[in-house]
This record gives structure tokens, sequence and C-alpha cells, in this order.
């Protein structure tokens, strides 16, 4: 009797090390003929169906963006013969496409032809990106429910044509879209552009845009709830190996942009590698980055704590980086294999629960198609709560210069002390250890965007 007592206590006390997993869902999507899977997390398959397109409208966007709840689909559509774009929004529960959008010309190039667009956490308005023959970039929000545009802005008006770069072909790539903002993405079109794309913030309700440290890579991962954003970059500030490469591109750091911190910071640095698409996984408790062993030409793919440790690697083949995406326990990855098929390549679903082992993970689903990975959800009840910070291996970058916030930045400059100045730096003072709500904007129905300590050092924006 006191053997079984004690293997039930010992059970007890194991049990609570690993995560506790969340029901989940991932859509797989074949930009071929816009076919479309919803695989649970049995393996079995929920929903298979082919998205609607229009009247001669042959090409679907390489991408698909579906929406947090995982109800909508947001994707383009392309004429071969007429050269025109469709913007499509389908719903899920409905079989039907309810919303459209047509640009007002011809375009170059759009944001579903690259990454993406991005829905409001309700999935009731979604930010698309394009750029026109013109050479004019244009973002607009489409309102789903009366399928119309409600918010828009240009790369030709004023507040951000002084702050859209040395580059003439440039594509806007939504990122998140908050209650009031947008966070987007300028890349050069048809060109590698710099190591660090530029990344901007959109207030809604003032319509004026910000540059921001956020979103400096295409391929970012969002944690919900708590804002938390990771990218891999380089950063000179660490070792590295660019000056020796013949293609002198190399992302040396996977980094967290932390809204409590109210900046971005390097949590894991090697001189050797190369990371790719750093995700999220087991709720936000630890991170997976693939990486490229320059020296040694192969991938390795990481698991990271939050103080930099590495815990091990993930035995995975990924032959796209970005087709991995986190769980509550652990992650979901498509590999793309080389097959015998039309395509040349099949398709195959794992699961890892590296909450409780790092491994290979366990095979859900087939396919001869090649397709990719679009979306494993719902987020918002994945994320883990109470979780320790994320280590800094150098200080926060707090502003889009790429400069740090210092003592001095905040000291008051000609006004009184204790006086607030555009454009100045100020800082945060609370008691008892309380943190200071950093709205997008006045009064409490607005997003929180951070969580301010006493004596956080910030530059006014704006302001009275």
């Amino acid at each position: 009797m006191k053997k079984v007592l004690l293997v039930v206590v010992f059970l007890l006390l194991v049990a609570p090390m690993a995560q506790a997993q969340a029901p989940w869902t991932a859509w797989l999507y074949d930009s071929e003929n816009g076919e479309i899977w919803q695989v649970d997390q049995t393996g079995a398959v929920l929903n298979n169906r082919i998205l609607p397109t229009v009247m001669a409208h042959d090409r679907y966007s390489d991408r698909l963006t579906v929406s947090d709840h995982g109800q909508r689909m947001a994707y383009s559509v392309y004429s071969s013969s007429m050269n025109t774009t469709q913007f499509l929004v389908y719903d899920v529960a409905s079989d039907s496409m309810i919303a459209t959008y047509t640009p007002p010309a011809l375009l170059i190039g759009d944001s579903p032809s690259i990454t993406g667009v991005a829905f409001n956490r309700l999935g009731t308005a979604v930010a698309y990106g394009y750029l026109l023959e013109s050479i004019e970039w244009q973002i607009v929000v489409l309102d789903i429910t009366t399928n119309s545009v409600i918010f828009q802005i240009s790369s030709s008006d004023p507040s951000v044509a002084s702050i859209v770069g040395d580059f003439p072909y440039t594509v806007p790539i939504p990122q998140s879209y908050g209650s009031a903002e947008v966070h987007y993405t300028v890349l050069p079109y048809g060109t590698e552009g710099p190591l660090q794309l530029q990344s901007f913030r959109w207030d809604l309700l003032t319509n004026t845009v910000t540059e921001t440290v956020i979103y400096n890579q295409l391929q970012a991962d969002t944690l919900p709830s708590s804002g938390q954003v990771t990218v891999a970059l380089f950063d000179e500030r660490l070792p590295n190996i660019i000056d020796t490469l013949m293609f002198p591109i190399q992302f040396n750091t996977v980094q967290v942009y932390d809204p409590s911190v109210f900046g971005r910071f390097p949590v894991l640095s090697n001189a050797d590698w190369s990371f790719s698409a750093p995700a999220f996984i087991e709720g936000g408790v630890r991170l997976i980055a693939p990486a490229y062993v320059i020296p040694e030409d192969r991938w390795t793919y990481p698991i990271i704590q939050r103080n930099g440790t590495i815990d091990g690697y993930a035995p995975i083949a990924l032959d796209r980086p970005g087709n991995i995406s986190g769980t509550s326990a652990g992650f979901v990855y498509l590999s793309n294999p080389a097959a015998a098929t039309p395509s040349g390549y099949s398709s195959a679903l794992y699961y890892v629960n590296s909450s409780v082992a790092i491994d290979s993970g366990l095979l859900l689903w087939t396919s001869d198609r090649l397709v990719s990975l679009a979306w494993v959800g719902p987020r918002t009840t994945m994320e883990s709560a109470g979780l320790a910070a994320w280590t800094m291996l150098a200080p926060p970058l707090a502003l889009a210069s790429g400069s740090t916030i210092s003592p001095a930045d905040a000291a008051p400059g000609d006004g009184e002390v204790g006086s607030l100045t555009i454009g100045g730096g100020a800082v945060i003072n609370t008691t008892d250890g309380d943190r200071l709500n950093m709205r997008s904007g006045p009064g409490v129905d607005f997003s929180r965007l951070a969580r301010l300590a006493d004596g956080a050092q910030v530059i006014v924006l704006e302001g009275p």
C-alpha cells in the first residue's frame, strides 16, 4: 500500500512539469489550385475545400492568411489574361466569399503574394497592402461586414513620404492589426533588400505613421496576449562572420520585442549561424529557431529557454523555415520532401510535444502535393501566463534609429523640470511596484501596448 501511495505522489509531482495541451487545429494551403485542409491534433481532416475565385482570375496568391479564430481567410486571385488582381475574404462557416476589394489600378505586387495580410483580433476587418504600377504603394483596411474601405494610407501621403526609405519599388506588408493600429514592414520589391527592413506603426485614429523596431523582418512570430514578437536579425554588437562571406547576408541573433520594456533585444547569438523564422512554442515558454550552420552547410533547430540557454535540438527537417508554428505544449511543423509527384514534392504534417520530449514528432497528415502551413490555432487559448522575462544579450533597442535609451536622453531640455516636450525624453514614476499601462489612445477602452515599470525611460511621440 505504501508503494502505491508513493507512486501516486510521484506522479502528482511530475505531471505539472509538462505543459497542458489546449485543443488546436491547423489550416494547410495549396496555392496551385486554392485547396485548403483543416487538420486537428489527432490527424483528422475536419474540412477540405477549394477557395472561391472570381471570373477570369485563374491564379491564387502564394500566401493565405487566417484570422485569429480560424474561421476567415484572406487571399488574392490574379488574372493571367488581364493582369488584374482581386483581394478576397472567405468565411468557413458559411462556405462563401464575404468581402472583396479591387485595387484602383494594375499592380506590380501585393502582400498576399509575399507573406500575407493582417486581420484584427475579431476577424471583422483586414489590412491589405499593394504596389501600383505607378510605383505608389497603398494599405487599405477593409471592413468585412460592410465590405467597404474604412482606412487608407499611401506612400504619397506627406506623413509617409519622408520616411519610406530610398527604394523606389516597395511593397507594404501588414504584420499585425490591433484595435486602432496596423504594424507593417516595407519590402523592396524584386530585391533581397537590406539586412534589416523598415518597420512602421500606423495609428488609425490620428492617421500618423511612426517608425518602430518591432517587425524588421517579414518572418516574425507574435504572442497575441503579451504582444511579444520574435525575429531573426543581424546585430553588429555580437559576434558574426558577415565580412568573410561571399554574399554578406547573415542573421546572427534571435531577438524578442517585449512591450514591457518597450524595446527589442537579442536572446541568442551565434557567430557561425544564420537564423530564420524563429517561433514561440509551448505557449511562449520557449522558442525554436531554425539556423543555418554556415561553416558546415547544414541546418539545425535549437530549442531556446527564456534565459537564453539551448535545451536541445529538434531532429526535424524543414524545407521552408516558416512552416512551423507553436502550440500550448509544443509545436507543429510541415515538411516538404522531394517526391515522385507532379510538383516534385510531397507534404507531411507533424506534431512535437516538446514540453515532454524533443523529438521528430508524431506524423498526423500527408499529401502528394506541395502545400504550406497557413495557420495553427487558436493562438489566444494557447499562450501561457506568468512567464519569466527573456534574457538580454545586449541592451534593448527602443528607437528606429537603432540607438538605446540612456539616462541622458531622458534629462529635461530647455523646458522646466517635469515638463514634457514632443521628441523629448521622460521617466516613468510609479509607486509600490505598479506598472503604467501605455495604450494606443486616450482611455481604458484602447488596446494596451506596453506595461512600463518605475524608472522606465521613454521618448514622447505625441500629446496635447
